[in-house]
């Protein structure tokens, strides 16, 4: 096939998800023992949610930068139907917590537990259990993003809390606003509404607020919004004027 041509749909569909995760898992696993960063997603160093976002950035599927907004992809999993490639998340530190404040990548499944590597805060890129006490305390659920008719959706079942936040410093959203899992929209912030944004299709950038939560209660997508103001990445600030058409 000439380079540039498209591949039929009747291709597309027989794309081997087992092998897109196997190959997402030894890319995982070339870093590790790559030191822990806060607010990190790159070779220098990754926090939790740095570090599954520049994964399976690096294969084209590009999602959420914090451990909260993950938690809002993907389909929802029982814990005996886990496989590699899924995405584990848990309370952070706070063993009390009702909140999202972890996130790590399923490498391999037996009959007794499930191995995943993540950034940790004291060791980096590394391989731990869920069925260590620490974890398995903290666990709340799984998501799975690679598979066929993947549609996002929420823990249907599980009892989780009316929100998900990120209450450790894995992300550079640690103080961010918490998110209706209703909705997916942020709750009330300190940052009035301006009238220029109510008035036309302009958003100023809140505490909290990701490109993904933006484009999703917009109804548009990242990128979009990227290309109409000329973003080259997936940073933005407090204040910051968004165009949204």
């Amino acid at each position: 096939m000439p380079i540039g041509d498209t591949l039929p749909t009747d291709t597309l569909k027989k794309i081997n998800y087992d092998q897109l995760i196997d190959s997402v898992i030894f890319y995982a696993e070339k870093y590790l023992g790559t030191r822990y960063r806060a607010g990190g997603h790159n070779k220098q160093g990754f926090d939790c949610s740095g570090f599954t976002s520049y994964v399976f950035a690096n294969f084209g599927i590009n999602i959420p930068r914090s451990s909260r907004d993950q938690a809002l992809k993907g389909m929802p999993l029982e814990y005996k139907n886990i496989r590699r490639g899924d995405l584990l998340f848990f309370k952070g530190r706070n063993r009390a917590s009702k909140i999202v404040g972890h996130v790590g990548l399923v490498i391999e499944r037996n009959d007794s537990t499930i191995r995943f590597i993540h950034a940790s805060h004291k060791k980096g890129i590394c391989y731990d259990y869920i069925t260590s006490d620490y974890y398995n305390a903290r666990y709340i659920g799984a998501k799975r993003l690679l598979g066929e008719n993947i549609i996002d959706s929420l823990w249907p079942g599980f009892n989780l809390p009316d929100t998900l936040a990120t209450d450790t410093p894995d992300t550079l959203e640690t103080d961010s606003a918490e998110v209706s899992v209703k909705t997916g929209a942020p709750f009330k912030t300190e940052t009035p509404v301006k009238n220029e944004e109510k008035k036309s299709n302009i958003h100023y950038v809140r505490k909290g607020d990701t490109l993904y939560s933006i484009a999703k209660n917009n109804h548009t997508t990242v990128e979009k919004i990227s290309a109409l103001n000329n973003l080259k990445g997936d940073k933005i600030y407090p204040g910051q004027k968004l165009k949204l058409k």
